[in-house]
């Protein structure tokens, strides 16, 4: 199969995400940490943008309520939550499109990616393409593990104010 490494990239981003995703939902969990069966029926059907700006709220709310965490703090959340959101318009831009092998002028083999949207404003529909190699998808699947490994430094971070919390 000529396209078995950028396939197996997109299936490794599309794993990362889902990894990611579920990250969200435990933070969400251990920053309320009352009853996880109450929290878990109000955020299973929230869509992932909802999601994403729900936990940046019960962060920001959370900083305010205990010692600890500072501006800087809620700034960083923040900054890391619009980072997901980012890569979530990238996770939907490649699993929704089609796909087509394609092979540059060096030789080098890869994907077409191709995306139609309606643009309701001008009455029509745009097409995106993207030409994607194997290589291409490396510092998108980087970026997800950037982001899994901020998002886990935020939860040792929220465990850490609470344990404090709880001696002073």
């Amino acid at each position: 199969m000529e396209n078995e490494f950028a396939f197996k990239q997109l299936g490794e981003f599309v794993v990362k995400f889902q990894v990611i995703e579920n990250q969200i939902r435990e933070l969400i969990m251990y920053i309320i940490s009352e009853n996880e069966d109450f929290i878990e029926i109000l955020i299973t059907d929230l869509e992932f943008t909802n999601r994403i700006k729900k936990c940046d709220i019960v962060f920001s709310r959370f900083c305010n309520i205990h010692p600890g965490p500072d501006e800087r703090s809620q700034k960083s959340f923040h900054d890391l939550m619009n980072s997901i959101l980012k890569a979530a318009e990238r996770r939907n831009e490649l699993v929704h499109s089609n796909y087509y092998t394609w092979q540059n002028i060096h030789g080098e083999t890869g994907l077409l990616r191709q995306n139609f949207k309606n643009k309701a404003s001008k009455g029509a529909v745009e097409m995106q393409e993207e030409e994607i190699l194997p290589k291409d998808l490396l510092s998108d699947i980087a970026n997800l593990d950037n982001i899994s490994e901020r998002i886990e430094e935020f939860r040792l971070q929220v465990v850490d104010w609470r344990s404090n919390a709880r001696f002073d």
